[in-house]
């Protein structure tokens, strides 16, 4: 197993810019009626959720969700093989984005807008909604 513990957050921006912004484009072309109802659960219990916590775990969430859609046995397992660096960036971010209280509506928002092209089986929006969504979250996890 390679060692994760001295990645940097420009590293771990860079890999999830060239892992998550394509599979959502592969997920647009493979995603069920199934997988999009789970997504749009997540989406929902993240817009009413108050609880920090739970909302980590919702966005953690939906991203692994869209890897499972793309059926793509390799992405998937990098991913989880990856997934408590991702896991711990994710927190880290939403710690410093949510300290602007509109954040958390802007971040429904971006989740809304990759179901809704993956929903339409857009591969082209699906990926730039994702690298939207990501350029945001990367902005605050560069602010020191």
């Amino acid at each position: 197993m390679f060692m994760l513990k001295d990645s940097n957050p420009e590293e771990i921006i860079e890999v999830r810019r060239v892992i998550e912004v394509q599979t959502a484009a592969i997920a647009a072309q493979k995603i069920t009626d199934k997988e999009l109802e789970d997504l749009e659960i997540l989406i929902k219990a993240f817009k009413n959720s108050k609880d920090e916590n739970d909302n980590v775990q919702i966005d953690k969430r939906f991203h692994y969700e869209i890897a499972k859609a793309s059926k793509n046995f390799i992405i998937v397992n990098i991913l989880n093989a990856i997934s408590s660096l991702i896991d711990s960036f994710i927190k880290d971010a939403r710690k410093k984005i949510i300290v602007d209280e509109g954040n958390m509506e802007v971040l429904a928002d971006q989740h809304e807008d990759i179901y809704i092209a993956l929903k339409n089986h857009n591969p082209k929006k699906a990926s730039e909604a994702m690298k939207k969504h990501l350029e945001f979250a990367n902005k605050y996890i560069m602010m020191k």
